[in-house]
């Protein structure tokens, strides 16, 4: 084999390479209006709000979609008004309670959270948020080191 069919037996090994790298990359990426009060998830699979340090004191989110959809695309998580479509577990740990499908996401005023939007495997994004006094969701300015 001369050296010209090696190389491009490279090339493609290589072309190849990339496109399944591309083609496997979830984009695990949320955006949040304070204003509204409301996630837009791309691609949601798994979403969870939790209490950044104390967890065992408030609740936490475990949210998912009840139905797996088709294609991808952004799904809206109004926190004021929690769709049909998701299903929602509002965990109180430190009692053992579990509240399922609550219609609005009630956080405690002042207290700093993790979100997270899980993906397969081990990929996942994750932001902080913090709660003013009347318990709305803030976008951090800049992130914090987490209390763990």
């Amino acid at each position: 084999m001369n050296s010209k069919n090696r190389q491009a037996i490279k090339n493609r090994i290589i072309l190849v390479t990339i496109v399944f790298t591309l083609c496997a990359c979830d984009n695990h990426d949320f955006t949040f209006d304070e204003e509204k009060q409301t996630f837009y998830v791309y691609d949601m699979l798994s979403f969870y709000i939790e209490p950044d340090g104390e967890k065992e004191l408030f609740y936490s989110y475990d949210i998912e979609l009840k139905e797996k959809k088709k294609e991808k695309g952004i799904d809206t998580l109004d926190l004021n008004n929690i769709s049909s479509k998701y299903q929602v577990e509002a965990c109180f740990p430190n009692i053992d309670t579990v509240v399922n499908n609550p219609k609005r996401a009630v956080l405690t005023p002042d207290t700093r959270y993790r979100v997270l939007h899980m993906g397969m495997g081990r990929v996942y994004g994750v932001k902080y948020y913090q709660t003013d006094s009347t318990g709305k969701l803030k976008n951090e300015e800049e992130p914090k080191s987490s209390t763990r």
